[in-house]
C-alpha cells in the first residue's frame, strides 16, 4: 500500500473510536481501548513507528503487556482485540462485532446461513462440525455487513477475496484452512440453492501462506 494513501496508526484510531462508540459497546469497555490506544500512540511515538502492522502490534503487546508473538493471554483479552480493531479498520474500513451474546446472522444474510446449516445437520454432521461452520459464517456475515452487503446478490469474488487475503495474512494457517473450506462448501451451496447465480467458490483466489508465527486473535480461534 503506498504511504500517501496510508492511514496512520493515530488516524486509524481516530477512525475507530468513533466506529466502537455507534456499535454501542459498554462506556467501561470504550475507556479499556481509549487507554490502550494511547498506551499505542505513546509507543509508536517513542519508537518512531508511524503505520500499524501485525508486526507492530506483536511486539507492542510484547514490550508493554509481555504478551509472546504467536500466544494469547486472556489477561490481555482487551489488547488483543484493540488490535484487532485497528486491523479490521485498516482492510476493511470498517470494524465488526464480536463475541456477542445470543449471535444471529445479519438481516439479509440470516436466511441462506441458517438453511446452509439445517442442511448439514440433516445430512449427519456432528456437533462440533456444525459449530465451527456457524462460528465462520457468523465471522464472514459480519465481514459483509460492515462493508455493506446485505444481500448474497450482491456479493462479489472482488470482495470474497479481499477477506479471503486478509484471513491469509493475519490468522494461523489452520484457521486459514477452516475458513477457505467452509466458504468453499457455503458458497457451492449459494449457487445451487439459488441464493447466488454464479458459484464465488470457483473465483476463491489460492490460499496464502502464512508464517507459523501469526497469532490467532481472541476473536477469532479454532473453538469459536
Amino acid at each position: 500500500m503506498d504511504d500517501g494513501n496510508r492511514l496512520t496508526v493515530y488516524e486509524l484510531v481516530e477512525r475507530v473510536i468513533p466506529c466502537i462508540i455507534a456499535k454501542h459497546y459498554s462506556e467501561n469497555y470504550i475507556q479499556g481501548f481509549r487507554s490502550t490506544f494511547r498506551n499505542l500512540l505513546a509507543y509508536c511515538n517513542k519508537n518512531e513507528k508511524k503505520y500499524f502492522t501485525a508486526e507492530l502490534a506483536q511486539q507492542f503487546m510484547l514490550d508493554c503487556y509481555g504478551v509472546q508473538p504467536g500466544t494469547v493471554e486472556r489477561r490481555c483479552s482487551r489488547v488483543h482485540r484493540a488490535m484487532d480493531l485497528l486491523s479490521d479498520y485498516q482492510h476493511f474500513n470498517a470494524v465488526m462485532l464480536r463475541r456477542r451474546l445470543n449471535r444471529e446472522f445479519p438481516a439479509g444474510l440470516q436466511e441462506g446461513a441458517v438453511n446452509y446449516l439445517q442442511k448439514l445437520s440433516l445430512h449427519g454432521r456432528r456437533e462440533n462440525t456444525l459449530r465451527s461452520h456457524r462460528n465462520v459464517l457468523l465471522r464472514f456475515t459480519d465481514y459483509l455487513f460492515s462493508v455493506g452487503v446485505t444481500d448474497y446478490k450482491l456479493l462479489s469474488a472482488d470482495i470474497v477475496n479481499r477477506y479471503v487475503k486478509v484471513v491469509s495474512c493475519n490468522y494461523s494457517n489452520s484457521v486459514v484452512r477452516l475458513h477457505y473450506s467452509i466458504l468453499l462448501r457455503f458458497f457451492q451451496y449459494l449457487a445451487h440453492s439459488g441464493y447466488k447465480e454464479t458459484d464465488l467458490s470457483l473465483k476463491m483466489m489460492p490460499i496464502v501462506k502464512v508464517s507459523a508465527s501469526a497469532r490467532i486473535p481472541t476473536t477469532l480461534d479454532l473453538s469459536q
